[in-house]
């Protein structure tokens, strides 16, 4: 079912549909709902511990979101100002990913606290083991298809 995502992903993932919020629109939806799939097989969980869990996760999935749409946003910028990169535009990019790797670890945090108050500690190290993992596969798969600042420049 990870693979699944991941192809869903990179099939709509492509550099030059981040300008179009439709896209951005469907793109979250999509990851959003096969992504809750992945969750609920990893987690495994019986009632009332599911009920309790789909609760907190539907509030962190909604932050979640919203910072995904900044990711997009940025990536966006990013690739409209490829060809005219400069050091403004470049360190406002860095900025961006900071910033959003801040809001992307506070919303982590304050969810696994969520879920470790509410079902444990182990529920909540389980459910952030497997956001991470996505998280990375999915980091990685755009990393990958992202050019690095100036390789696509001749010489």
């Amino acid at each position: 079912m990870k693979y699944l995502l991941l192809f869903i992903f990179c099939c709509c993932f492509q550099l030059k549909s981040f300008a179009q919020i439709d896209e951005v629109k469907m793109i979250q939806t999509l990851y959003g709902m096969e992504k809750k799939a992945i969750v609920e097989e990893f987690m495994n969980l019986s009632e009332p511990d599911a009920s309790v869990f789909w609760d907190i996760y539907a509030s962190y999935e909604a932050e979640r979101r919203e910072n995904g749409r900044r990711v997009l946003e940025t990536l966006n910028e990013y690739t409209q100002n490829y060809n005219v990169m400069d050091d403004a535009k470049a360190d406002k990019f860095i900025q961006d990913v900071y910033a959003i790797d801040n809001v992307s670890d506070k919303i982590s945090k304050k969810y696994y606290k969520k879920v470790k108050k509410a079902l444990g500690a182990q529920t909540a190290a389980k459910f952030t083991q497997i956001e991470s993992y996505i998280k990375t596969a999915v980091r990685l798969e755009v990393m990958e298809n992202l050019p690095f600042i100036d390789e696509l420049t001749e010489d």
